[in-house]
């Protein structure tokens, strides 16, 4: 079984959450890959924390608390407004091709919640591929070209088919665990997920050998997707962060 942790460079969520939701993964056995959900694309409006009071309070009150707690570095990037980022996924889908994806990807949150650097920028791109060891001239041809353009397209529309609306969530056999949670959390939450993908077979009044009845999960119909979700699980959607993905 494979998690698939769906993300977006500038949801401080997915920052957050990568250091407790890989070590549980790990301590689960549970192999992931890291797939992109761009939460912004033009014509959708550029963030802008910088000037935003709302989103300023948000960080002082929750998200710079919150990762001194987990004594994970972060700074709210003082870039006005916030980059899209297409380009850095594009970046990423190229790095994953020549096995650097979770280096690269490292190093782009890295980059911008720490170092505060523009990760919509070419230049800081290309800092970053020969950092992790891709060839400079190819990784900026293939930004350029927009070579894996389909590949991000399609990453989203996959996710969307699943009801993915905030992030970071992760999809491990039906289920989908939405938001930041702790280490001990998303192990629970990850083990939780695991038995229920596996066949546990019972009798019933109809005979034995039939699945045990599953909890609800994610499921699509007529009516729309909906996703079973924990209350007050921090996530990022196209309209901002907040405490809770139902808010």
């Amino acid at each position: 079984m494979k998690a698939q942790i769906f993300f977006d460079y500038v949801c401080p969520f997915c920052y957050l959450a990568r250091t407790p939701l890989h070590q549980a993964l790990q301590k689960a056995g549970i192999q992931w890959e890291e797939c992109p959900f761009e939460l912004r694309r033009p014509p959708t409006p550029k963030v802008d924390p910088m000037h935003d009071a709302m989103r300023l309070k948000r960080w002082e009150e929750v998200l710079c608390p919150t990762a001194q707690k987990m004594g994970i570095p972060m700074s709210l990037p003082y870039i006005s407004p916030h980059p899209y980022t297409t380009l850095a996924f594009l970046g990423y889908a190229y790095a994953r091709r020549h096995q650097k994806g979770e280096a690269y990807n490292d190093k782009v949150f890295e980059t911008f919640y720490v170092k505060e650097k523009d990760i919509g920028e070419m230049d800081v791109l290309l800092s970053i591929a020969r950092e992790v060891g891709l060839d400079p001239e190819d990784f900026a041809r293939s930004l350029r070209e927009q070579e894996f353009l389909s590949e991000l397209d399609a990453s989203k529309a996959y996710a969307v088919s699943y009801g993915v609306k905030n992030i970071p969530s992760i999809k491990i056999g039906e289920r989908m665990i939405t938001g930041l949670h702790t280490e001990e959390e998303y192990l629970s939450l990850l083990r939780e997920a695991v038995e229920e993908a596996a066949p546990a077979l019972t009798c019933g009044p109809d005979g034995c050998g039939m699945p045990a009845p599953k909890k609800e999960m994610p499921s699509c119909g007529p009516d729309g997707c909906h996703i079973p979700q924990r209350e007050e699980t921090p996530s990022c959607g196209p309209d901002g962060c907040s405490l809770s993905p139902h808010s």
